[in-house]
């Protein structure tokens, strides 16, 4: 979710809240009524700080602005770059990754790549990179209930 997309989608929310409220002849005025929000929002509130911890609470500005600013993942920048590492170790050998691998950026990456070149078996790479994964995903999920 990037910033664009949050408040295009905001905009054309309250637009057609704001329309549909105008053609059942309603003014818009009334879709805006400030104790039904206070007691909305409010409610919602308290309803999220008595069931979980403080500290979440606490937590979830961050968790917006992270969720806002999400990097965009460039998925065939990944496949692409993949899929090169395999035509050199099919052409060149297992052992050729490893004058390239000081260059991977990413670290996940990186630890893959000189498993494979070490000669690990592929199921224990899996498991060791699956085992990874969990362990990242771990504290993101303390923001997901």
């Amino acid at each position: 979710m990037n910033k664009a997309s949050s408040i295009i989608g905001l905009v054309l929310a309250m637009a057609g809240i704001g329309i549909g409220a105008t053609m059942e002849g309603a003014p818009v005025m009334v879709v805006l009524n400030v104790p039904a929000m206070l007691i909305v929002l409010g409610g919602t509130l308290g309803a999220t700080i008595c069931g979980t911890s403080m500290d979440r609470v606490k937590a979830i500005p961050k968790l917006w602005m992270k969720a806002c600013n999400a990097e965009v993942f460039d998925l065939r920048g990944r496949v692409s770059e993949l899929v090169g590492y395999a035509e050199k170790a099919r052409r060149d050998g297992l052992l050729a990754l490893d004058e390239g691998l000081s260059e991977v950026e990413d670290e996940f990456m990186r630890r893959g790549l000189q498993l494979v070149v070490d000669g690990t078996d592929p199921d224990v790479v899996a498991g060791v990179l699956d085992a990874e994964v969990e362990e990242m995903a771990r504290p993101h999920s303390g923001g997901v209930q």
